[in-house]
């Protein structure tokens, strides 16, 4: 037995049925009645939070991430990593030297450097 399948829902159906985000954005592999190990398909990851109302709400990310004790950032966070990696390759006439540390990443984002960056 080779372990394939058929996939024959669009995206749209599958958002409705499991009340869930459709974010293919249009680029859903079509219907496939041999699916190999190696093709890409439709998976459902995780259901948008909602409010209370039953809109999806960008909040409920933040709760949930904290509630997981998630290390996560902001814009701002990220603004302040992209100036710290501009300072790290200053000098070495660099326009940056990436950080590929996560809890450096982290570090980086909760701090103030956008003065030293120039921006």
């Amino acid at each position: 037995m080779c372990g394939r399948y058929a996939s024959t829902k669009d995206p749209a159906t599958l958002a409705v049925e499991f009340d869930a985000l459709d974010a293919t954005e249009s680029e859903a592999p079509g219907a496939d009645y041999n699916v190999a190990p190696t093709k890409p398909v439709l998976a459902i990851v995780a259901r948008h939070p909602r409010d209370v109302e039953g809109k999806p709400d960008p909040d409920a990310v933040v709760t949930y991430l904290k509630a997981r004790r998630i290390e996560f950032t902001t814009w701002w966070g990220w603004r302040n990593l992209d100036a710290y990696e501009r300072a790290l390759g200053a000098p070495y006439e660099r326009e940056r030297i990436k950080v590929v540390d996560r809890p450096e990443m982290i570090t980086a984002s909760r701090l103030d450097l956008t003065i030293h960056s120039g921006q």
